[in-house]
Formats: structure tokens, sequence, C-alpha cells
């Protein structure tokens, strides 16, 4: 498996805007891992977090649920149901997880299972949305609109013969369905609006969590990062999104977490 590390470091140099922000992340927590920690990721997706963490020399596991597909995988990724980790209890020093915790319908049964596979003292690390995503994101919207109407235009232009063959597909969604999803800013994750991420995704809302299944809390912070939903700003810098963090608020909070010897 050393490969698949070797094959991310190679690929800094060509990072697409996804992958950059995804080494920021994970690089943001880096102190926190020892090499030789037996890490568990939770969502890797295409293993481009758990290759990065492995060439710091971790041994890495990193599980999602079987339909998360991708172009390319960085590293291995193995699948589980989403909720029972298919390994034995304090089995690892550290879990870990990057903009997952949102997306998990039902969370307290999968943090009880990281809580049950963690040594004694082993840590959690939770990258999590805070409220100010979910606020820029909503109020970037009509920009995002604004971009995708104009993209709309010259695609239809360039391919007006393409999108004339396709309107007979009735695999697609009605017209008001579109229309819907593209004047009004939907939830990102597993929530049933906008309103209620600025909810859960509050501090005490992701602190109780966490708590609750068996962790407390070591440091809680956040990785200095701006960025809204939608790559709405892709070719901004990392250093400018660490200077708009610090006006309009940093976008993820990083959750420490011990597991509790109860």
């Amino acid at each position: 498996m050393s490969e698949y590390p070797t094959k991310v470091a190679e690929g800094e140099r060509t990072e697409g805007h996804t992958e950059k922000m995804r080494r920021a992340e994970v690089e943001a927590v880096k102190p926190w891992f020892d090499p030789g920690d037996h890490v568990l990721e939770l969502g890797g997706g295409n293993g481009y977090q758990a290759g990065i963490i492995a060439s710091w020399g971790c041994d890495v596991v990193s599980i999602d649920v079987p339909d998360s597909p991708h172009a390319e995988t960085y590293y291995p990724v193995q699948s589980y149901d989403g909720v029972n980790i298919p390994y034995a209890d304090e089995s690892f020093d550290l879990v870990f997880s990057c903009a997952v915790l949102p997306f998990i319908k039902d969370l307290p049964p999968v943090l009880r299972e990281t809580h049950r596979v963690l040594k004694p003292g082993g840590l959690a690390i939770h990258i999590a949305p805070r409220r100010t995503w979910r606020l820029w994101t909503s109020l970037s919207h009509p920009i995002w609109l604004l971009k995708l109407l104009l993209w709309r235009l010259r695609r239809s232009t360039s391919h007006a013969t393409k999108a004339s063959s396709a309107a007979g597909n009735s695999n697609k969604p009605s017209l008001f369905f579109r229309v819907k999803q593209a004047l009004f800013p939907g939830p990102l994750a597993e929530h049933s609006n906008t309103l209620s991420e600025l909810y859960y995704w509050s501090k005490g809302h992701w602190l109780t969590v966490l708590e609750e299944s068996g962790f407390e809390a070591k440091w809680i912070g956040d990785n200095g990062l701006f960025y809204t939903g939608k790559a709405l700003m892709p070719g901004l810098s990392l250093r400018a999104r660490c200077v708009l963090a610090r006006f309009l608020g940093p976008t993820q909070y990083v959750f420490v977490m011990r597991k509790s010897k109860a």
C-alpha cells in the first residue's frame, strides 16, 4: 500500500480546488497525529486525506458506505454498512473525520461505534461545519445562481443539438423542481431545511452529541479557512481564505475529543 501516499504526494503539483481544500483541512490537525498511530478514517471518500495521513507514518484504515463512487482512488477505502464498524473493541489510537458528521442520518449510533473501537484515552478528531458555512453559502447563492445561468447559456449555445435531443428524457426532473432548487438554497447535508442547519451546526449542538456518545473535549477550535458550498470561488488561494476567515469567520470547527473513562 505504500504506492498510495506516494501518489498523493506526487499529486500536490496538480491539485484541483477540492484537493487543495482537503489537504489544508487535514494538515491543520497534523499535530494531533503521531507516527505509528493506528488511525480509523470515517467517511473516506476517495481516500485522498487517508493517503496524506498515511504519508505521516500512520497506519490508516479508511471506511465509507458502498454507494460513494469516485473516479480516482488515492488510498484503499473499505465499505461498511454506515453504522457498524467492522473492527474489534479498542483497535485504534485515533478516529478522524472531515465534513462527514452532517451527512450521517443517525449520528449517535455511529459515534458510539467509534467510541467502542478506540483505545482507552484515544482521540477522536472531527472537522465539522460551523453556522458561518451555512450562512455564507446561503448569502452567496444568488452569485452562484448567476454563474450557473451564464454557464447554461454558453452550454446551450454550443451544444444546441445535444440539448434538444436530451429534452425528451422522461427521467429529467420537472421544471418546477429545477426552478425551486435553483432559486432557493437547499440543505447541504442530512437536514430538512437550511434553517435547521443554522441550529445543528452550532458549537453547542456538536459538542452535546459528542459528549453524549462518551467523549470529552480536549481541544476545540477551527482550521482558519473560509469557503462556501458549491465551490463558489475555486481560484481563491489558501492565504486569501485564511484572511477572509479572520473577517468573515472560519467555516469549520475542529473537535479534538478524548474517549472518556466512563
